[in-house]
């Protein structure tokens, strides 16, 4: 079983050698790399050639830069194998993650995309939270997932997926900006088969200053509710809200709705930036997006602390995000 793994760039030369490497030393050694120069400027395209020119199985393809949706679309159209992986240029595979991948496919012939759990790391590779703790890892709770309208998570540097279901959807719709993935997954899910997630972190995600995870946190957060409105229009047969329409629908809520949204939606930052804290070491600010987060959504930050092992998270300072 062959596996294309394609890696987006653009203006990626601080960790791409780090991600490329991290898919060489797989465990698992059938694959096509396939590196898409999205209009680098900087010293990207020469450290693919590098690569490309020691290994056979690397792919460039450059073009001029029109976003990570449509650099991942040129890959996936590019590729030769049955299954895709996708692996931003700032993540880390760790050595088994493809070889794990593969087993639970063969296992589980009904899935059509597996992810699984990862870590964050900073820029120097440190971790500082675990992720992915939601599921679904089970083809019940796969099932739940699907019958209550709740959409499907996976970290985007996980995911290895059926080819021909990611073609059959149309790819990565970059209108969707900063909730493309969470769109793709759950159009996938649309198509038939299962989605499970592999409950063990087997990639490393870098929150950096560059990341869009780190910069634009709340915007983002924005972007999933409309691909959440979106999945629950396609699925109950209606036509999927344009994002003007789906901004002027929350505009008409009532104030307390508004109210309770904007509290969950500082309580998930507040709580993000606590375990970020931590980790550089800032017990004060720690402290601090704590509480504010454990006042604010209490039903967010209090479990998930619960949740964690006391001696896993004193030993390593993971926190769960």
């Amino acid at each position: 079983m062959q596996i294309s793994v394609v890696i987006p760039v653009f203006n990626g030369e601080a960790f791409l050698a780090e991600a490329i490497d991290s898919v060489l030393n797989q465990t698992y050694q059938d694959f096509e790399l396939i590196l898409v120069n999205d209009g680098s400027t900087d010293n990207s395209l020469k450290i693919m050639q590098n690569y490309a020119a020691i290994d056979k199985r690397i792919k460039i393809i450059s073009q001029e830069n029109q976003g990570r949706c449509e650099a991942f679309n040129r890959g996936l159209n590019a590729s030769k194998s049955e299954w895709v992986a996708r692996l931003d240029a700032d993540d880390v595979f760790l050595p088994n993650k493809l070889e794990k991948q593969v087993d639970f496919i063969k296992r589980n012939p009904q899935t059509v995309l597996v992810g699984t759990q990862g870590y964050h790391i900073d820029k120097y590779g440190r971790k500082l939270s675990l992720m992915g703790i939601d599921g679904p890892f089970t083809q019940s709770e796969y099932e739940t997932y699907l019958r209550q309208n709740k959409p499907i998570f996976f970290i985007a540097s996980s995911v290895l997926m059926r080819r021909d279901k990611v073609l059959a959807v149309g790819g990565m719709r970059k209108e969707m900006l900063q909730a493309e993935d969470l769109d793709l997954w759950n159009r996938v899910a649309e198509q038939g088969g299962t989605c499970l997630k592999i409950p063990e972190p087997l990639v490393l995600y870098r929150i950096h200053e560059g990341s869009i995870s780190t910069r634009d946190y709340l915007a983002q957060r924005m972007y999933y509710k409309w691909v959440r409105d979106c999945m629950i229009a396609r699925r109950s047969g209606q036509q999927e809200p344009s994002l003007a329409e789906f901004l002027e629908i929350r505009k008409r809520r009532p104030w307390y709705k508004k109210i309770n949204s904007f509290r969950k939606d500082y309580g998930k930052y507040f709580y993000r930036m606590a375990a970020l804290n931590y980790a550089m070491k800032k017990y004060v600010k720690c402290i601090f997006y704590y509480i504010s987060s454990a006042i604010i959504h209490p039903e967010h930050a209090i479990p998930r602390v619960i949740q964690q092992s006391p001696m896993h998270f004193f030993k390593y300072g993971i926190w769960i995000i």
